[in-house]
């Protein structure tokens, strides 16, 4: 079916849905473990670089909005060449810049411009793959029920076994986060689903997801999630009593953190990664510090340190924060740093204009965007684009299909 679409006051025909079969290959590209594996990265790349020009050229704002990410990814070149004098290096920083802002644009595009069936049709294929995937890791973690942490690696250093995982399509880091994502998305439609069938299953969904996290042992993931979950119940109720009930629920969570802790560790088996994280946390709040919650805040301290001496423009440093944040500041400084957060809030801002046009609520879409970036203060997003396409393009598709508002209301 043609689509015929208005821009920039021009009639465009869209003959084809070629946007929906480029998502396609790109979703199986980006989310199977086994095709990013197998797929060579330049072909990765640029299936994905291939859609800025054309998505550009579309819209007057879309057009700024690329020149924008073109020009200030090309500061980042220039910084990290005058720093560390090896070109590849630097395009590669550009290129991965560019890769994790253009899922924006095509959540832009997808509310525009595909039709309400081709919006369909690319959720369930983002749900069909993502649900092979938990089904693969699920059965994978019953066997080793470290794999999900193991997977974690690098690709370049993993040994013939682990790789052997993912070419069996079984998920790790980066697509446990992602079923974070997920979940933002089945705790809204369970909430605001008119039809019992609907809560129902959304209800028992969330059991899986909730049992899927438990099992990979992510207790930032298992943290995030519930808090986004606790957001969506505040947000999405009108009800002064349900908004005091769970104002309330985060008040008792924050005064009895540590009871609350020491109860929920008695769930799980004694030899849990969980069980020795949430004994790290209840350590680091009884007095011992943060140093009681191992490497991780040692190397965000050392981060911190590194900006602090070059607060401006930052320096040149192979630490890993492990936080896309964190490591920003220290190699770009507050220059470069406001540079990437004005990429980010124009793009969220680009997002949500379009989905007051289209008459969308987005609330889901902006609980999924701040669980997005506490993410990136705890963990390293840059290359994580299961995430950023889950993020920044799938959910804005599903708000479109799941949250239009009645044509009398605005929307929030």
């Amino acid at each position: 079916m043609n689509d015929i679409v208005q821009a920039d006051n021009r009639r465009v025909k869209i003959p084809v849905p070629l946007f929906v079969i480029y998502t396609f290959i790109t979703l199986a590209v980006y989310i199977l473990p086994n095709t990013k594996l197998t797929v060579p990265y330049i072909i990765s790349g640029s299936l994905m670089l291939i859609s800025l020009p054309v998505i550009m050229l579309l819209d007057r704002k879309y057009l700024n909005y690329g020149v924008v990410l073109l020009l200030i990814s090309s500061y980042f070149l220039v910084v990290h060449i005058l720093r560390y004098p090896v070109l590849t290096d630097g395009i590669n920083e550009v290129i991965r810049n560019v890769r994790f802002f253009i899922p924006i644009l095509w959540g832009a595009y997808g509310i525009r411009f595909v039709s309400e069936k081709q919006k369909k049709a690319i959720l369930i294929l983002f749900f069909l793959l993502t649900a092979y995937i938990l089904y693969n890791t699920m059965v994978a973690l019953e066997q080793e029920p470290w794999i999900a942490r193991i997977l974690a690696q690098d690709q370049s250093t993993s040994s013939d076994e682990v790789n052997a995982y993912r070419l069996g399509n079984v998920g790790g880091y980066p697509f446990s986060y992602m079923i974070g994502v997920v979940a933002i998305m089945v705790m809204s439609l369970t909430l605001k689903a008119k039809k019992a069938v609907y809560r129902i299953i959304g209800a028992v969904l969330m059991v899986v997801i909730y049992i899927y996290i438990v099992q990979t042992m992510y207790t930032t993931l298992l943290l995030l999630t519930t808090s986004a979950c606790l957001i969506l119940l505040l947000v999405q109720f009108k009800s002064p009593l349900v908004k005091l009930s769970v104002l309330i629920l985060f008040f008792v969570i924050a005064v009895g953190f540590v009871p609350l802790l020491e109860l929920t560790k008695g769930l799980f088996d004694s030899g849990s990664l969980l069980v020795t994280k949430f004994e790290q946390i209840i350590a680091s709040l009884t007095g011992e510090g943060i140093d009681a919650l191992g490497r991780r805040p040692q190397l965000m301290a050392g981060a911190i340190s590194n900006w602090l001496s070059s607060p401006i423009v930052g320096m040149y440093t192979k630490l890993s924060a492990h936080s896309l944040i964190l490591d920003f500041l220290q190699s770009n400084g507050l220059m470069g740093f406001a540079l990437w957060i004005v990429l980010f809030v124009v793009a969220w801002k680009l997002i949500l204009t379009e989905l007051k046009m289209a008459n969308v609520n987005p609330t889901t879409f902006n609980v999924a965007m701040t669980y997005f970036t506490v993410l990136s203060f705890f963990n390293d997003t840059k290359w994580t684009f299961d995430i950023t396409i889950a993020a920044f393009f799938i959910v804005p598709i599903f708000c479109c299909v799941f949250f239009k508002n009645k044509k009398s209301q605005l929307s929030n």
